[in-house]
């Protein structure tokens, strides 16, 4: 088994958007709350608030970018 990486692409609270592609086709951006380690595919996951509202939806690093505050 391997071992969980020490921190996260995202952190919690960080602002993101939503990559849009043939999985994501929902814009969606705000921050993240929630971080889960996935032992079986050995990668973590997303989930974001927008604008006060939690998004069901789950995301892997690659589904979201960064965005800038300011």
């Amino acid at each position: 088994m391997n071992e969980v990486p020490a921190t996260p692409e995202y952190s919690l609270g960080q602002r993101v958007r939503v990559v849009l592609n043939e999985h994501n086709r929902t814009p969606h951006e705000g921050e993240i709350y929630l971080s889960v380690w996935h032992f079986k595919l050995e990668r973590y996951h997303y989930w974001i608030v927008e604008g006060g509202k939690r998004i069901s939806k789950r995301y892997a690093a690659s589904d979201l970018e960064p965005v800038e505050n300011g």
